[in-house]
């Protein structure tokens, strides 16, 4: 099993670009090779693993075998909730208007990819395609926002978050 390390400062700057994937076009997202519930497992997962870094390096250790895409499908985006489901919920007082656009990639963390604490860093056992996948979107939100827009978002250098990538790739790299 290969595993690959992130350092904290490094990790941040992977999860200021992969929280950008909200905003790739689902052509980009099919392109990459992913499907609404991998985008979103990537999101979930990502979130988790910073939820529980406390400033060490990230594992990745990567297993054999697919991940699965779009195991179950959602309801229609302009499908109407049924009777049994009720009314859908206001924004809270205060809280300004509700973004009218459904979440494009809802996903909860997986309970299959459960993130290990191990000092101040944190270890996970995730799919190779999965991170595969990970990368190859990331790829792809680097130039899709521009390197002014990525600034600005993410607060990176193409260069910067384009190394960050990197460290995701399938195989060490040589030299």
């Amino acid at each position: 099993m290969r595993t690959v390390r992130i350092g904290p400062e490094q990790y941040e700057v992977l999860f200021q670009v992969t929280k950008e994937f909200r905003g790739l076009a689902p052509a980009t997202v099919l392109a990459a090779g992913a499907g609404p519930d991998q985008v979103g497992q990537i999101l979930a997962l990502a979130r988790e693993i910073r939820r529980h870094l406390g400033g060490g390096t990230v594992d990745l250790e990567l297993t054999a075998g697919p991940y699965p895409a779009d195991p179950e499908p959602g309801p229609e985006p302009d499908s109407e909730p049924g009777p049994e489901h009720g009314p859908e919920p206001g924004p809270a007082a205060g809280s300004g208007p509700a973004d009218p656009r459904p979440d494009p990639y809802p996903a909860g963390p997986d309970p299959a990819l459960p993130v290990h604490v191990v000092g101040d860093g944190v270890r996970v056992r995730v799919p190779a395609g999965l991170v595969a996948t990970w990368r190859a979107l990331a790829l792809r939100t680097i130039p899709a926002l521009g390197a002014r827009e990525l600034f600005l978002r993410t607060g990176y250098s193409e260069e910067r978050a384009a190394a960050a990538v990197a460290l995701l790739a399938a195989d060490p790299p040589a030299g």
